[in-house]
């Protein structure tokens, strides 16, 4: 990997079949090629005007008063470098399909993006894509994550949700079992490959199931039994006019099991009945994600409100733990 700095950029960026990844959150100083075919390059910073304007606005509400524009612009310029961009640039092989093209790229953005982190020492976010076919463009905007949940349930407001709060820290002090699933969820949050961030939430929730694994009960078994879905957590995806079912739980579980002992996971690795599933991890990863942290929030819900079969299981637990000591 060397910094190119030589290299006609325009040229460069205006060849096609391409799809061209837009983030923010670090910076580079000189563009370079990952690979044979993706090529990084630093923008120009966002700046932060934008968040010297919320912060105006918000100290209006407060405070009664309007801040004076100049200060306000003096703000903004001492912050125009904040939120430096990088595009990643992937050229197709083969595909002039702007979903295939963009779909080709993931992997190599996916490796683009960790050799940034190594440079840099921090995170990106993605906000846009441009895929460029042989004939015209096309813009796919990335917005910004807000799942929008209502506080964890509908009803879940004002002394219940505070209970739930008060539950949940009790448990974490109380429980190191349990404080370990947190953190795993934090760190899941993070995550931006698609596949170890579902690996990640399976994490999470065989993490909240720990007293459900006694007498030889599984991991996929036990989380299964804690979320109510002993007859399977089934999900059903429509692919130009193919129907793919799967079962998230067996799907991501047995992601993490061999990811974790570093071992390939491969389509024959599951029964025939579910075989086709496996193509939601190479085209539908984000549906199989956004599955498991509705899983995973709710469980968490649950240890609050004293609902969890997981949590139950836990207090017998340590019961019997007091009554040995």
């Amino acid at each position: 990997m060397t910094v190119d700095c030589s290299t006609d950029v325009t040229a460069i960026l205006r060849r096609r079949p391409a799809a061209h990844r837009l983030t923010y959150g670090a910076f580079i100083q000189g563009n370079f090629w990952a690979d044979d075919r993706t090529f990084v390059l630093p923008l120009k910073p966002m700046g932060f005007r934008h968040a010297v304007q919320y912060a105006a606005q918000y100290h209006e509400l407060v405070d009664g008063s309007i801040r004076e524009t100049k200060i306000l612009d003096l703000l903004a310029t001492q912050g125009i470098e904040a939120l430096p961009v990088i595009a990643f640039v992937y050229f197709a092989n083969t595909s002039d399909e702007p979903q295939a093209i963009e779909r080709e790229g993931r992997e190599r953005f996916e490796s683009a993006e960790q050799l940034v982190g190594w440079i840099t020492g921090d995170y990106l976010n993605e906000f846009a894509y441009l895929s460029a076919t042989s004939s015209q463009y096309f813009l796919r905007m990335v917005p910004p994550h807000s799942r929008r949940r209502l506080l964890l349930g509908p009803g879940n407001i004002g002394p219940a949700l505070a209970n739930n709060i008060n539950k949940l820290r009790e448990l974490t002090a109380l429980d190191d079992r349990f404080a370990f699933a947190p953190s795993l969820y934090r760190d899941a949050l993070h995550e931006r490959n698609l596949l170890f961030k579902a690996a990640r939430l399976f994490g999470v929730l065989e993490a909240l199931a720990y007293a459900l694994k006694a007498d030889g009960v599984g991991s996929r078994k036990a989380v299964r039994k804690m979320l109510g879905l002993e007859s399977g957590a089934l999900g059903e995806i429509s692919d130009g006019g193919r129907k793919i079912r799967f079962d998230r739980i067996e799907l991501s579980g047995r992601l993490r099991d061999k990811l974790f002992h570093g071992a390939p996971f491969r389509r024959n690795d599951l029964s025939e009945e579910w075989r086709d599933s496996f193509d939601i991890l190479s085209d539908f990863p984000e549906h199989l994600v956004s599955s498991l942290m509705s899983d995973c929030e709710l469980e968490f819900a649950r240890w609050g409100n004293g609902a969890s079969a997981a949590r139950k299981a836990a207090d017998e637990h340590r019961c019997r733990d007091k009554e040995l000591d």
